[in-house]
């Protein structure tokens, strides 16, 4: 498996230049997209059936497990595996997990949803998507 890995790593930075894609941008959206495709899956036929409590079990408690139990773990593993690795966020990275904080509790604190509350949530995703874009800073890019 690790060969694997490190071919597709090795292989992302020629599709980046290529492509022009910013990595912040690849990383936010690309990657989270895809790397979790089955949950996102699972969430919307499960919201679709009308099992609200559930999805927002999958959708919370994925994000949860990544940001307290994948990352961390990464971090102190990856010195062992000869790649170190630390936690240095952008200011774009830190507004998108302040307001997708913020805006999640706000749209779930009632325990109701409508079409309308969706639409403004995917308003947010693409103001990020835009942000990440256009605004990514110089050292990053």
């Amino acid at each position: 498996m690790g060969v694997e890995s490190e071919l597709l790593v090795r292989s992302l930075d020629p599709t980046l230049a290529t492509l022009h894609l910013q990595p912040v941008f690849v990383g936010l959206f690309i990657v989270a997209i895809i790397g979790n495709v089955a949950e996102h899956a699972s969430a919307v036929l499960f919201a679709l059936r009308n099992k609200m409590d559930v999805t927002i079990e999958i959708s919370f408690n994925s994000s949860t497990q990544i940001a307290l139990l994948v990352a961390p773990l990464l971090v102190v593993i990856s010195p062992l595996v000869g790649h170190p690795m630390d936690f240095v966020f952008t200011r774009l990275e830190v507004v998108a997990v302040a307001l997708a904080t913020l805006i999640v509790s706000v749209m779930a604190g009632d325990g109701r949803s409508n079409w309308l509350g969706g639409l403004q949530l995917l308003g947010v995703y693409a103001i990020l998507l835009v942000s990440s874009v256009f605004f990514v800073e110089p050292a990053l890019r």
